[in-house]
């Protein structure tokens, strides 16, 4: 799924949790968002969806935040037994690792939570 943030909707913090929906009807891969408006041009939005066994549920962080402040994160949903939550994150090379996890995908070496490729990761080894 491929999305564009408008500034007018940066408080809409209720879509996160309306893509939790989508989470038992279909297998979920992230969503990438391909430009969040006020945003540096580079800056690429991934939302990912996490599972918490966690009762009574507990929130992964703040909630309720602007969705174009780089990093946000909905209101847990309980659903299948569990309790699910979005999270979203806006970075460079959010692009770059979309695009090597789908290609693992594709070639059926994808691993939920595990890296596909170090090009898409930056550290402070890369800082000179």
């Amino acid at each position: 799924m491929f999305l564009e943030l408008r500034d007018r909707d940066r408080r809409d913090c209720a879509a996160l949790k309306e893509l939790l929906r989508t989470v038992g009807k279909k297998a979920y891969f992230d969503s990438l968002i391909l430009r969040g408006e006020g945003l540096d041009a580079d800056d690429t939005g991934i939302i990912t969806v996490a599972r918490s066994t966690n009762s009574p549920p507990q929130n992964f962080g703040p909630v309720g935040r602007d969705i174009l402040s780089g990093h946000s994160i909905s209101e847990c949903d309980f659903m299948f037994g569990t309790y699910y939550g979005a999270i979203l994150e806006f970075w460079p090379q959010n692009f770059a690792k979309y695009a090597f996890d789908l290609l693992a995908l594709l070639n059926k070496t994808y691993e939920q939570g595990r890296k596909s490729s170090l090009h898409a990761s930056v550290g402070p080894w890369d800082e000179r």
